[in-house]
């Protein structure tokens, strides 16, 4: 039998009184035996009657349903001050909610302090070695923009992730033929630093000025209607399906 953290005791005494067998799907190292064991030899006790600061109300319940799947952990807790994050997740669990990706406000784009040369270095290289485009998230049913470039001079690369100040990893692509360099590329999907990205570029792009146009729209309607989460799945609006369509043709291989 292994040791018990501090952390998992911590656990234990603050929600067993409250949660009781419903514990261990905070403790999933832990067998319900094992929990009820260690909660008797500390003497914690289940209150079968639970004060009514810590019962959900139906109105709790909808104003969970509305912001759980988007909003940031610490929004959540300042609505719920009374509530640990534990059980605040294990209420959703029970209503079935899914956490998406949490979808920051256009105010937290980052502040760019680029020059006009650097503006139109870093719109060259993505006309000439970039993808601006929208992919479908398998796990949230979403789509989802992205920017990424790829080049076999890392240098290239480091000094586009050095002006963006994007924090992804330059990625080694493996190629198929031996004789080929060494291929690298870059992508994210943080919307807030695409957003940044393409609003200072933008007047100097030309190949994918139509592209960086369509995404900029496609992240404002998002941002726009974060009310449109049910709760598992994202409700698109037809133009942002419009644009989807219209900028996977745009990027499909021999387009013009």
């Amino acid at each position: 039998m292994s040791m018990w953290a501090e952390r998992e005791i911590v656990v234990l005494q603050r929600e067993y009184p409250v949660l009781g067998s419903d514990i261990p799907k905070l403790l999933v190292n832990r067998s319900k035996d094992a929990i009820q064991e260690k909660a008797r030899t500390l003497g914690i006790k289940y209150r079968r009657t639970v004060s009514s600061h810590r019962k959900w109300a139906e109105s709790d319940d909808e104003k969970l349903e509305r912001i759980y799947p988007t909003a940031q952990k610490e929004e959540i807790l300042k609505l719920f001050p009374n509530r640990s994050w534990d059980a605040i997740s294990l209420r959703a669990n029970k209503l079935k909610l899914r956490r998406g990706n949490f979808i920051p406000p256009l105010q937290k784009v980052p502040f760019y302090s680029l020059s006009e040369p650097e503006k139109a270095w870093l719109a060259c290289f993505l006309d000439s070695e970039g993808t601006i485009g929208i992919t479908k998230k398998l796990r949230s049913f979403c789509h989802r923009p992205y920017v990424s470039a790829s080049n076999t001079d890392i240098r290239l690369l480091n000094r586009f992730k050095e002006l963006t100040d994007i924090k992804n990893v330059i990625a080694h692509m493996k190629r198929e033929n031996p004789k080929h360099k060494p291929c690298y590329i870059i992508r994210t999907e943080k919307m807030p630093f695409i957003y940044g990205i393409l609003r200072h570029v933008l007047p100097y792009l030309v190949a994918k000025a139509t592209q960086a146009k369509m995404v900029l729209e496609f992240i404002e309607i998002r941002h726009g209607s974060l009310k449109a989460w049910n709760g598992n799945r994202i409700s698109e609006t037809s133009r942002q399906q419009e644009i989807v369509r219209d900028i996977c043709k745009l990027n499909q291989r021999g387009s013009t």
